[in-house]
């Protein structure tokens, strides 16, 4: 489940079906804060956002399919979110768990996902 900015591209890219919005207050949403953006700002990431992700899944795994991460990478040249990604997988598995579980915008994970199956640093369970 996503929340705020983050649940906006996940609804945009939702090709079909049926929506219902019901008035109420949930105290996690309120966690998340409120969209402080102007509207069109947010339309245009959105979208820009929404073009990029679908790229980005299809140059990773499938969603489902189990990661493992290397045993043998090297982690000393990783910046600090590569490193907290790698716990990321090892601790969630796949692909679209890491997207539901990690708090950031679901292109911020999928970029990181992408630059480190470049670099070999995980593998797939087969």
């Amino acid at each position: 489940m996503a929340f705020g900015t983050k649940a906006l591209p996940r609804i945009v890219s939702i090709s079909s079906g049926a929506f219902t919005f019901k008035p109420q207050i949930d105290s996690t949403i309120e966690k998340s804060g409120p969209v402080d953006i102007p509207s069109q700002k947010l339309i245009l990431d959105t979208v820009r956002q929404v073009d990029e992700i679908e790229l980005l899944l299809h140059r990773l795994p499938h969603p489902s399919v189990q990661l493992i991460v290397s045993d043998s990478l090297d982690t000393s040249p990783l910046e600090s979110r590569d490193i907290a990604a790698l716990r990321a997988i090892k601790r969630h598995g796949t692909v679209g768990k890491n997207l539901d579980s990690v708090p950031l915008p679901d292109v911020e994970v999928l970029r990181t996902l992408n630059r480190l199956s470049m670099a070999g640093a995980f593998l797939t369970e087969t």
